[in-house]
């Protein structure tokens, strides 16, 4: 794989007559290698200057590839405008009639058949009766495996909407959290779409227009203040939106969600919308399993007001619904142990490490440097290999090599299982 960091090939990178910064001599050269005609590498340099305002490179569109996909240049001409910044291109009122009337309700009837597992809609009190029985066994010091035969619950309700769009919120972690999310979503919405290689290189573009997009790249500032005033324009058309506070998938071992973005609270406060968290739980996210034996648990929950408490709080008031009731689910349906998930790894590290190669099987393009770096990381959260690496980095003596040793080795440890950092 040729490597797509620019940095890479000072020599080459020099701007010329014939391309576009966004795209180095080093990739032209690549391209023609692998059979790309002159004709449509200019298409690609054209594209490259038409958008250059919401763009930072070429890998931007094809991800780590860099071969552009068989839509590509189809998606390109036809979507292309969504990555400019003004949000006037986004979408028309005729666009909306006609992804209202056609294009939402054939995915809504159609669109579980496109997803690599089957889904189900769980029953809220059904998941409060499990959670407080097998809390209450658990004190009693009781076997906690939990009798459901014995549960006691009522059908749910379902959520009431407001009037007014609101923010549907899903967490992020499989291919098909987006597809599951939208077939959730029962009023005309628009999804904020960050994946662009994905979008302007499969299928999954075609379908994500035709519903309604908001492209955002998400390496670009000026392109995600754009997003923000994109989807602003789409609530004040009367449409709902539907994002992913985490941003990226959580590759994390440790958490059970990445931290969320504060731009969901910031929209959420400005327009004075509610949010609606969906919440997904499925137990193996490589997709190995056969799509029966391997469901999508899916929470929609109540609309939640965020705005009336200050950012800090409502984000973290925000994640705990969604790690509350992954948690739960995890608990109810995951099927397997620590001791089983070790079989066979010399640690967890390597366990996880295959896991997460499997998973990036599942998706046709990939960004790896972008989503190296996406990750929020809130201000004042400090990690342990942060404080550890200045005691690793002093010079070791007969008084502190203990504590050096310590120190070095955590601080590996902990880099080692950065899998957020690392894919």
């Amino acid at each position: 794989m040729l490597s797509t960091n620019r940095a890479d090939y000072p020599s080459t990178d020099k701007p010329n007559k014939m391309h576009n910064l966004l795209l180095s001599e080093a990739q032209i050269i690549y391209l023609k290698e692998h059979g790309l005609s002159d004709s449509k590498i200019n298409k690609i340099i054209q594209y490259l200057e038409n958008h250059k305002d919401g763009l930072t490179d070429y890998v931007d569109l094809v991800g780590d590839d860099l071969l552009p996909g068989p839509l590509f240049f189809h998606n390109m001409k036809h979507y292309g405008h969504l990555l400019n910044l003004d949000p006037e291109e986004s979408f028309t009122e005729k666009q909306n009639l006609f992804r209202a009337k056609v294009a939402l309700p054939i995915i809504w009837r159609f669109g579980k058949f496109f997803l690599g597992s089957d889904q189900i809609i769980e029953n809220r009190n059904e998941l409060r009766a499990y959670s407080q029985l097998k809390s209450d066994l658990a004190i009693k010091k009781i076997n906690d495996t939990v009798d459901e035969s014995v549960l006691d619950y009522k059908p749910d309700p379902g959520i009431v909407l407001p009037k007014e769009p609101v923010l549907w919120t899903l967490n992020h972690g499989f291919k098909d959290d987006v597809l599951a999310s939208a077939l959730c979503v029962s009023r005309p919405f628009v999804n904020f779409f960050g994946s662009i290689p994905q979008f302007y290189n499969t299928f999954d573009g075609v379908m994500a227009y035709h519903c309604g997009s908001i492209i955002v790249n998400r390496k670009h500032k000026e392109s995600r203040k754009a997003g923000q005033e994109k989807i602003k324009k789409a609530m004040a058309m009367g449409l709902d939106v539907l994002m992913s506070p985490e941003g990226v998938w959580n590759k994390n071992p440790h958490k059970l969600l990445e931290y969320f973005w504060p731009g969901v609270y910031r929209i959420a406060k400005e327009t004075n919308a509610k949010v609606v968290p969906i919440v997904h739980y499925i137990y193996d996210p490589t997709q190995r399993i056969p799509r029966k034996l391997n469901p999508i648990h899916t929470v929609i929950d109540d609309p939640i007001d965020l705005a009336y408490m200050p950012e800090k709080e409502a984000l973290e008031c925000f994640r705990d619904v969604f790690a509350t009731w992954y948690y739960i689910m995890m608990e109810k349906y995951g099927r397997t142990t620590r001791q089983n998930l070790l079989k066979g790894y010399k640690d967890t590290a390597s366990a996880w490490e295959e896991i997460m190669q499997a998973m990036m099987k599942t998706v046709d393009r990939y960004d790896r440097e972008f989503e190296k770096t996406i990750t929020y990381h809130p201000k004042g959260i400090v990690k342990p290999e942060d404080a550890f690496e200045l005691i690793a980095a002093i010079e070791p003596t007969k008084y502190n090599v203990k504590v050096q040793q310590y120190a070095k080795e955590l601080v590996l440890t902990r880099k080692k299982e950065d899998f957020q950092g690392r894919f």
